[in-house]
Formats: structure tokens, sequence, C-alpha cells
């Protein structure tokens, strides 16, 4: 019995460890868009470039001052942050999107697709 106890012990921590590996992001998972629709009115996408340069834009014709933010990005394991002239804006990964703030709103991003082809940022490629 106790053989029993002590295998069955071993599978749930192996399990456990495969399921804490499956919900780490890398760099190279980052590289791509990221989609959310705030409140289900403001659509925001923010695209983050292998150049370590990000894109976020608001994608509605809506009343809203600044409708694009750009700078450079770093990740650091556990926290994505953007740099941008309006100061570091931290996002964190909760397993299955990005958690932080972007135009003021607190935002949860999650993403459209990833690393295929975004290479640099569209001014560095023109």
């Amino acid at each position: 019995m106790k053989k029993f106890i002590a295998v069955v012990l071993i599978v749930i921590l192996v399990a456990c460890l495969a399921c804490a590996q499956a919900s780490t992001l890398t760099e190279d998972d980052l590289l791509g868009s990221w989609y959310t629709e705030y409140e289900e009115l403001i659509p925001i996408h923010c695209f983050l470039y292998e150049d370590k340069t990000f894109e976020a834009m608001i994608t509605d014709d809506l009343p809203i001052e600044e409708m694009s933010i750009t700078g450079t990005w770093e990740y650091d394991g556990e926290t994505l942050i953007l740099h941008c002239e309006a100061g570091d804006l931290p996002f964190l990964w909760n397993g299955e999107a990005l958690t932080g703030e972007l135009f003021g709103l607190q935002v949860k991003l999650n993403s459209e697709w990833s690393r295929d082809v975004l290479e640099d940022s569209p001014e560095e490629s023109m």
C-alpha cells in the first residue's frame, strides 16, 4: 500500500510540473499579435516585434485622445514590460493571457497569432 501511495504521489508531482511548464512563457511565445475588446466595445491590438519594439492601437474610430502607443518591450521571465513615452506598462502572464493596463484601461490580452512574421516593426521594414 505504501508503494502505491508513493507512486500516486510521484505521478501527481510529475503532472503538476508538466502543467507548470506548459503555462510558462518565453520571449518567442510573446512575439506576434495580442488582442482584446475592452468591455466588448473597444478593440485593442498589441503587436510585439522580434526587434523588441511594440505597437499598441485602438482599431475603432472612437473619441479617445491617444489611439496608438509605440515603444520597446522586455520580458524578465515573469513580467512583460512595455516601455513607452508614458512610462513602463507591466503585464503579467496568468497562464492564458497577459493582464495589465493600456490606454488607461485594465485589459487582458489574448494571443491572436504568434511569431510567424513579426521580425521587425513596420517603420524598419520600409
